[in-house]
Formats: structure tokens, sequence, C-alpha cells
């Protein structure tokens, strides 16, 4: 008997990889072929008679209709009308950018339904959560024999967000950046995806609570040269310091670094807890809000961005 699988859901990229490793089962001489239902010609009738004819130069085939939501009732029926006897040589995969709560409407009620067809695999392919998209990349790099520093996984993060597709581009770019080295750091990435001033904010800030005034001002400095927006600066300083709050609080119920560090989803968790123990929870609380009347003072003009936050660090630090 043969397969049908239904891939829903928004994630195409990892849809691609799901079939590709379909490919590959089959190994390189499997008879492959994909359709539109807007493709100029196409006939519903003419891929299902494909899916039933023995290939002459493949012992197997894979047949990819892509949105299939977008066929025509017609279309559907010959199409269904498969999916109840398919042929044990060829495997129809049917796609669609549609995810599972959207198929409730009276036009796509049929394909909800063919996730309960028996010889139907249905699988939706979603925007990975953090801690899975951070899964992905380790098990990504490692399939090139490669390892990723957790900076290094952060600047992806904070770069690309959860775009698989360019997280993936930017991870080849990089093996290759690296060629005999074995794990991919963060300023190998900053080669192939560009500057990404996180990390030097927190070793500014690391600077300052260590009493080296003057190593902290070189690197706001440097990040102001770098032409870097200065909302963006202030943007990773309030979440840090409130990331440092919600720390302090969660030490004093007894929870252990390790279980903040999953809690608050911290990355450079060794940097963070080395300048957490410098501030005290007062001084959080404080800074925090003089931080916050900062940026609305930069945002209404009242206030010159570098210069106010040079005082800022001179007053709370020096």
């Amino acid at each position: 008997m043969g397969r049908v699988f239904l891939y829903l859901g928004e994630e195409d990229f990892l849809k691609r990889e799901a079939l590709i490793k379909l490919r590959d089962s089959y190994g390189e001489k499997t008879a492959y072929f994909s359709f539109c239902p807007e493709d100029d010609g196409f006939r519903m009738e003419e891929v299902i008679r494909l899916a039933r004819t023995n290939n002459l130069f493949s012992p197997h085939q894979i047949i990819v209709i892509k949105d299939i939501d977008k066929v025509s009732p017609s279309d559907k029926e010959v199409l269904l009308s498969y999916i109840k006897n398919p042929t044990h040589y060829t495997d129809l995969v049917l796609l669609t950018r549609l995810k599972i709560k959207k198929l409730d409407n009276e036009d796509n009620l049929w394909i909800k339904k063919l996730c309960n067809e028996p010889g139907v695999k249905f699988r939706e392919f979603s925007p990975l959560s953090e801690e899975e998209l951070r899964n992905w990349i380790v098990a990504e790099v490692d399939k090139c024999g490669k390892k990723i520093s957790p900076p290094a996984l952060a600047l992806l993060f904070n770069k690309l967000g959860n775009n698989t597709f360019l997280i993936s581009q930017a991870i080849e770019k990089a093996i290759l950046y690296i060629k005999d080295k074995k794990t991919i750091e963060w300023g190998d990435l900053e080669q192939t995806v560009g500057k990404e001033i996180s990390l030097d904010v927190y070793k500014m800030l690391g600077a300052f609570l260590n009493g080296k005034i003057y190593e902290g001002m070189e690197i706001l400095r440097d990040i102001r040269d770098f032409n870097v927006k200065p909302d963006k600066i202030l943007g990773i300083l309030v979440a840090e310091w409130r990331k440092f709050y919600q720390a302090k609080k969660l030490l004093r119920k007894g929870l252990l670094p390790a279980q903040i560090k999953k809690e608050l989803n911290l990355f450079y968790a060794d940097i963070f807890f080395s300048n957490l123990k410098k501030i005290t929870l007062d001084k959080i609380e404080k800074s925090l809000r003089e931080l916050l009347t900062i940026d609305y003072a930069i945002k209404t003009g009242k206030s010159k961005p570098f210069f106010a936050l040079e005082l800022w660090f001179l007053k709370n630090f020096s």
C-alpha cells in the first residue's frame, strides 16, 4: 500500500527538510515530481494518472502537490478518490500552509477530515519555540561535525529570530568560514551575518559593575561609533535590568541558578550571574526607573542619547 502524507503549517523550511529526508530514504534513483494547483495547465486527473502509473525508471516515486487548499471542487473529488486507494509504488505528499486550527471553515473542512483518514499520515510544521529552535540549531551544527558556543547561539536568535531558512544559511556560511575549527564562536558568526551588540552591552555592564569605568566607556563609544541606534542599546539594557530584578526575586524564593537560567532563557548565564552578584535589588529597582526615564527623555527629544547613557553609567557605577 502506498503512503499519503499531509504536511500542514507555516514552517516551510522544515517541510522542505522533511521532504528531503523522505526522498533520501528511497535513494537517488527515486522519481520525484512536484505540482501546484496554480501552475499553468495543472490538471488533477493527470497528476493522479501519474501516481497510478508504474515508473519505468524507478521502483518508487514521490509526488508532491503544494497548496492543496487551492484545488477546485472537482479536483478535490479526484484526489479524495485516490487517497482511499493509493498505489503501493507512489508516496503522495500534500502541502498546505494552513494550520490545523484554521481548518474549521467550510472550504477547508475536507482537509481536516483527511487527518482522520486511516491511510493519511499528517504532521503540522509550526514555528519552533525558543527551546525547540535552540535544540534544532545545535542538531544542525552537530550534523556537520561542529559545535556552537552559547554566545553564538544567542547571536543567531538576536539577528535572525525564528527564521529557520536564514539560520540554516548562516550556519552553512559559518562552517565554511571556520574551516578546521571545531566550534562556531560569536565572532565567526559576526563575519557572516553582521555585528550584533548584545554581547558588547553585557561586557560593558560587567566592566562598569567591576569598577572599570574607562573600559566600560570605551565599549560604549565603540558601540556608538558603529552607528548603533541608542534605542537598541536602551532596549537591551532595560531587558537585562528586568532580568536582574526577576533573578533576584527568584533567588529569594530559593531557586538555583540553573533553574533561573531556564526560567529566564539566559544565553550568557556565566556573565549574567557574575554581574548579578555585584548589584543589589534596591540598586536594580532605582537604576531601572532611571533607565525608563532616560528612554522617555530620548524619545521626546529632551536629552541627547549617548550623553544621557554616559551620565547614567557614571552616576550608578563610578
